[in-house]
């Protein structure tokens, strides 16, 4: 049977309009003097088929000599250099034109003879090619179908009908480019690795595709699709010492910033990553991307500057490593580190759903899943949605969150919960895809990873759209969270490593000289109602951990305190009453913990304060410096941070959004900051209220991004040993964002696992590996991921002046839609979008649309008669 049906398809070729075309992959496939284009192999002159006509200059021929496929010869069979078949037999007065396609490019006659394209343009009925641009009309025009059944396989069908270029026009975007040339496998449709041949300039660098092809405007043989060709963080045109108006500024819409170079005097190489040879790649040296060497910038055409620690931190062999695992349709793309070994593919019936990871060193593991069903109002409503899914688990504590904005620009919010799940630490990450995307879920990590919960968890919610909302899970036994396992698990689930399926990323070096001690003023504003006792034990035995953390990140910190009844309240015909107090500043960590010490009556906040709770005036009245127990003001050089400690909300008239514009405004031009101890939303955490939804303090504290822990870990009367770690945790949360907020800013925000960071040698408070600092909080570094802000601790904070360098990597957002398809949802199955060219290509098999004695011709994504 499958002898005779190829028998009934070269019976077909023999009676269309030309002989039949064999089929390739590649022109390895076709005979001599043929090359494979468009799946099929066509002849080096560009001629389909047909047989030799004789000399002739018809008008559609465009030329003299040997016409190729001119089937009678003379007439329109004029010498084709573009693929054209050229045939006779046409006739502008015949009835049936519209049943007609004389030269089987899939455009009837009628259409042919019709169509206008502008200026009286027209293609002809009996030229394949009319303009000569290697591409058959038909194919230009979208054709998927032709009406003549005699055309057989020398008919081409357009691969993506959605894009077409003009039939009667060699150039259609005028770039100098035929359309056949930029279409290379002239299938009608723009491969990733293709030129547009609607875009002057596809890549939108500044130059034209033809300057790129032909001309090596930049002076190199550069990439018309990739803006970036050497890969190096610059853009071709900046690298070319390129000015504006640029090839296409309509319709690229240059940014000017990120297009032209600021200093044309001077240029780098665009075809390699490295002009002067130290090592350390142009755009990792061009820190701000624009051509210029800024103050601050080591200069990428100078390889003496490239020495010492930047030579350390920012050499590409140097670099920390990473890799990439990206999830398409679920557009989920996460950072890891090597170490992360095992790292799968989860799916849902045919569906793709998420990545599962796993570290078999540090026994690490999680989960990273977008949703398209049920996307909550905000990040905040994510978070509670995830919890009651961890709930499922485990038993879940309070979390601790902040929100957060991406890189991206996206809402988020960070959580960290205790799970008392005693699941295998690799069978708690297969749970976790499991409840989050179904119990049928597979592709889940295999084997045991020999230790169980209960669990540390870190976890990312990012809200997107209204219907695209993203989740990342990471994970660790208790027993295992020290050390390196804390910063990965943050790493992870913090929300640095998570971009779109599209998005490329790019080598940072920031050089500079160690500054001085940064300045912090804290403020607590405390509770000081009967119900408030266990509370303040509670931070009056974290105390020696807030003077320790400190003191190792080397601040010029001090603490002031104010009751939550301190403010005015006016009696009938009386002067205001402050049924409250307040505390001087202090910068002794003893002399704050006894605040918080029932022991020191004198000094002690207490528990005899007014019953109704005013956090914000009472904050507002010390900001001001009003009352009866006036403190100083707050250093005007130094970072606001406000600790809200109470069991209940704010019960004042006040909003949380206008005390919020009130520090904002009062503090301008600084950090400030806002943290909470305080009762979650819609429950009564001791003084027989319910706190409100949202929650006062809460929204505060959301507002600035600060750290947010529940007052249920603090109101503890007898708290044991885990009670009091959990108590310490979110103290150290508190602190670590409050800290973070004073570093040196990055210029991008990092992708934490991969920053790497170098000290010239003897510049550090004591011993140190300055060649790689370690990350620790308590000799080493550490990195806030809201504000991109680094910081230095215990012996390796470098001296004031010395000689600084930090590597890392950073996105870059090349995905056009934020709802999850980085080809901008124009694939139509059987194609689906390649995330990594942005384009459409055909899924394995055809998609397993193939019947039987069919296979698929990927090539053309098309089934056709297996014949092997």
């Amino acid at each position: 049977m499958r002898r005779l049906t190829l028998v009934a398809l070269i019976g077909v070729g023999a009676a269309s309009c030309s002989p039949p075309v064999r089929t390739c992959v590649s022109s390895a496939e076709c005979a001599i003097g043929q090359t494979c284009l468009g799946g099929q192999c066509r002849g080096s002159t560009g001629s389909v088929g047909g047989g030799l006509g004789g000399a002739g200059a018809g008008p559609a021929g465009g030329g003299s000599g040997a016409g190729v496929g001119g089937g009678a010869g003379g007439g329109a069979g004029g010498g084709s250099a573009g693929g054209s078949t050229v045939v006779t037999g046409c006739d502008p007065t015949a009835v049936d034109n519209g049943a007609r396609d004389t030269d089987c490019d899939g455009l009837t006659d009628l259409e042919e003879y019709a169509t206008d394209y502008g200026s009286g343009a027209k293609s002809d009925p009996c030229n394949s090619d009319s303009d000569m641009d290697g591409l058959p009309d038909g194919l230009e025009m979208g054709k998927t179908t032709t009406v003549n059944p005699r055309c057989g396989m020398s008919f081409l069908q357009d691969a993506d009908a959605a894009s077409k270029t003009n039939p009667t026009l060699a150039d259609t975007d005028g770039d100098g480019l035929k359309d056949g040339e930029e279409d290379v496998n002239q299938d009608g449709r723009r491969d990733g690795t293709e030129p547009n041949p609607l875009r002057v300039d596809t890549d939108c660098d500044g130059y034209s595709d033809k300057q790129e092809l032909r001309d090596m405007t930049a002076g190199c043989a550069t990439n018309p699709t990739l803006r970036d060709t050497d890969g190096d963080g610059l853009s071709d045109g900046i690298e070319g010492k390129l000015q504006p108006p640029g090839a296409d500024p309509r319709g690229c819409g240059y940014q000017a910033a990120a297009t032209f170079d600021a200093e044309p005097a001077t240029g780098t190489n665009p075809c390699g990553a490295d002009s002067d040879g130290d090592g350390i790649q142009d755009g990792a040296e061009d820190t701000n991307s624009n051509g210029r060497v800024d103050m601050g910038e080591l200069n990428p055409n100078d390889g003496a500057d490239g020495m010492g620690p930047a030579q350390q931190a920012c050499a590409t062999a140097n670099l920390r490593p990473v890799q990439f695992h990206t999830s398409a349709l679920p557009d989920v793309q996460l950072a890891l580190v090597p170490a992360f070994m095992e790292v799968s593919k989860v799916t849902l019936g045919n569906d793709e759903r998420g990545i599962v990871f796993y570290n078999p060193t540090t026994k690490v593991s999680g989960f990273a899943f977008s949703k398209t069903m049920g996307v909550g109002a905000s990040a905040s409503t994510e978070e509670a949605t995830g919890r009651g899914v961890l709930q499922g688990i485990g038993a879940v504590g309070t979390p601790l969150t902040q929100t957060f904005t991406s890189w991206d620009g996206f809402g988020g919010v960070r959580a960290s919960y205790d799970v008392s799940a005693s699941r295998d630490a690799k069978d708690f990450a297969n749970e976790l895809a499991r409840r989050f995307v179904g119990m049928a879920a597979s592709g889940l990590l295999s084997g045991s990873a020999g230790v169980s919960g209960p669990f540390k968890v870190q976890a990312l919610y990012q809200r997107r759209t209204a219907t695209r909302a993203v989740v990342v899970v990471a994970a660790i036994p208790t027993s295992l969270f020290t050390g390196a396992a804390l910063f990965e698990v943050d790493d992870v689930g913090g929300g640095t490593a998570l971009a779109q399926a599209g998005d490329l990323t790019a080598t940072q070096c920031e050089a500079f000289a160690a500054t001085g001690n940064a300045k912090v003023d804290f403020l607590w504003v405390v509770d000081d109602s009967c119900s408030m006792a266990s509370s303040q034990d509670a931070v009056r035995s974290a105390g020696q951990l807030f003077g320790n953390k400190l003191a190792a990140a080397g601040l010029d910190w001090r603490a002031a305190g104010v009751t939550t009844g301190y403010y005015p309240e006016a009696t009938f015909g009386g002067p205001p009453i402050y049924d409250g107090s307040t505390r001087e500043w202090t910068t002794m960590a003893s002399t704050m913990s006894s605040w918080f010490d029932r022991s020191n009556m004198s000094v002690w906040f207490g528990t005899s304060g007014s019953g109704t709770e005013r956090g914000f005036p009472a904050a507002r009245a010390f900001i001001d410096r009003q009352g009866p127990q006036q403190r100083g003001p707050f250093r005007s050089d130094a970072n606001v941070n406000l600790i809200f400690l109470s069991d209940t909300g704010d019960q004042s008239s006040t909003t949380a959004q206008q005390f919020t514009s009130f520090l904002q405004t009062t503090f301008a031009g600084r950090q400030v900051i806002a943290h909470g101890i305080a009762c979650p939303a819609g429950l009564d955490c001791g003084d027989g209220s319910r706190e409100s939804t949202p929650p006062t303090y809460g929204t505060v504290v959301q507002l600035t991004g600060g750290g947010l822990g529940s007052i249920q870990e603090f109101n503890v009367a007898n708290p044991n040993a885990m009670q009091r770690a959990r108590q310490e945790t979110v103290i150290d949360a508190i602190l670590s964002a409050a800290i973070g907020s004073t570093g040196r800013q990055l210029n991008r925000p990092p992708i934490s696992a991969t920053i790497k960071v170098a000290i010239a040698t003897g510049g550090t408070t004591g011993a140190c590996n300055v060649n790689d600092v370690p990350r620790s909080r308590q000799n080493g570094w550490d990195i806030d991921a809201a504000t991109r802000r680094i910081v230095f601790y215990g012996t390796c904070r470098p001296n004031v002046g010395v000689r600084v360098a930090v590597s890392y990597r950073y996105w870059i957002d090349n995905s056009p839609d934020a709802n999850g398809d980085p080809c901008g949802a124009i694939c139509v199955a059987p194609f689906v979008c390649d995330p990594n060219t942005k384009t459409c290509v055909c899924s394995p098999n055809c998609g397993n649309t193939c019947g039987m004695g069919l296979v698929c011709r990927q090539a053309s994504c098309t089934c056709e008669p297996d014949i092997q």
